[in-house]
């Protein structure tokens, strides 16, 4: 069985819960005019016949000129809940794709409403940047001395004052500080993601100037 089997399976039933397929995944069609939307969409792996259901929190900048739809945060689907960490549990066999689909049901929405909240995603993220980790790991912590001692070896654990934060989780954080209505942190954390942005890259630097001009008119008429 292929994704397009499961996709085709799965339309009647997740269209009861509100999702209409679109872009490679099912989205929520209530929140699809809003700069905070959800959808779920299936992975197949390449080497045998089971599969992944991501449940993606999903970020549409409304700072910029004809926004594309961006991973903000994702889980996977496994029976105690999403995990935003993939396991063994949160691949499920081809005979159990019926289950994964209940289970879809029963964790899906929660998952959604859990973390929708723009001042939980900000904390969330802001936290991030503090620990200078991804706000994946904040969510859903890993022991490391749990790691085989192999992997310890090979990726010894860096200080956090020496990791850096990568320019994705600025621009993101400054986003939601928009979203929450606070313009002051969300033009600095604009000019955090410029400032790590290298020189070579024009696209996102371009980006990162108008996001900075639209905030600052924004402040003003304010």
């Amino acid at each position: 069985m292929g994704k397009a089997d499961v996709i085709k399976r799965w339309k009647p039933e997740l269209k009861k819960l509100g999702f209409v397929y679109r872009r490679s995944m099912f989205l929520y069609r209530k929140t699809e005019d809003q700069a905070i939307q959800f959808g779920v969409s299936i992975q197949r792996s390449i080497h045998e016949a089971r599969f992944k259901v991501h449940v993606t929190i999903i970020l549409k900048n409304p700072l910029i000129d004809r926004p594309e739809l961006e991973v903000l945060l994702g889980g996977n689907i496994s029976r105690e809940g999403a995990r935003v960490h993939e396991t063994n549990s949160t691949w499920w066999p081809e005979n159990e794709l019926g289950e994964a689909l209940m289970f879809v049901k029963v964790h899906a929405m929660h998952w959604f409403d859990e973390h929708r909240v723009i001042q939980h995603l900000v904390d969330l993220f802001e936290e991030a940047i503090s620990q200078r980790i991804g706000p994946e790991y904040v969510l859903q912590p890993i022991d490391e001395s749990k790691y085989p001692a192999w992997y310890r070896e090979w990726h010894p654990p860096v200080d956090t004052a020496e990791r850096r934060v990568g320019p994705l989780y600025l621009y993101q954080t400054a986003v939601l500080h928009y979203l929450n209505g606070d313009h002051a942190n969300a033009i600095a954390r604009t000019k955090d993601w410029m400032e790590v942005i290298g020189p070579s890259d024009t696209v996102w630097r371009a980006k990162a100037e108008n996001q900075l001009a639209t905030l600052t008119k924004a402040t003003r008429l304010n």
